[in-house]
Parts: structure tokens; sequence; C-alpha cells
């Protein structure tokens, strides 16, 4: 019968052992993929030409669709595709909604979440 003896100071350990982390390196430096693309970002103004004194945008997705809304007097949602020209704001307002629409999310097919608002109706 063959025993085998663990001695970690042995040649043949300390070379397999070297191999065994020289492979494991090797994978996880391939497996990290290197070092991660630098990412730039323009900031530029939203105005809502319905509401240019409040504008909040609150969704963008994938595509760079904007989307939110704007409150003059009563909330009006939009969905801006850049750059924001008053020519590329299409507005999101439910009907009914008296007391206004605001978008507050996006998904990645354009497809905008609302939030309705209604106006109470004060007893007389």
């Amino acid at each position: 019968m063959t025993t085998w003896a663990f001695n970690p100071d042995s040649s043949a350990f300390r070379s397999r052992f070297k191999m065994v982390l020289g492979a494991v390196a090797a994978a996880a430096a391939a497996w990290t993929g290197g070092p991660a693309a630098a990412v730039t970002f323009n900031v530029v103004d939203i105005v809502d030409p319905l509401n240019p004194t409040f504008t909040q945008a609150l969704g963008i997705n994938n595509a760079s669709t904007i989307v939110g809304y704007g409150n003059a007097t009563i909330f009006n949602g939009f969905q801006l595709v850049l750059p924001p020209v008053p020519a590329n704001f299409t507005r999101q307002n439910l009907p009914g909604a008296d007391g206004g629409t605001q978008v507050v999310g996006i998904s990645g097919c354009r497809v905008a979440r609302f939030g309705l608002l209604r106006r109470r109706q004060r007893p007389t």
C-alpha cells in the first residue's frame, strides 16, 4: 500500500502550487476584462416651453429619451428626445387629469409611466 504524505517543503509541492497560483491569476486577469472605459456626460438645461418657470426631469432611458413635467399653472407631462428644443417636446397628458399629469418614469421601450392628479371638489 502506498501512502501519501503532505510535505509543503517539497519541491514538487512548490512547483505545483506555483502552477496552480499562476493559472488562478491568469483566469482572474482574463475574467476582469481590463480597465473600464471612460464615460463622458454632457449637462444641458431642460426648459419645458409650456412651463419655462418650472421643469422637472424624472426619468431617462438608454435611448436618451427624458420624461418629466412642468408646472406653470397646472402639471403638464412631457417626453423629450434630445436636444432640448421646443419641437422635441411631446405632451404626455392624460385625459381627465384636471389636476395635471406628472410623467415619473420611462422604460427602455419608450413607454412612459404616468402619475394622474385630480382636483378635489371643495364643498360649497
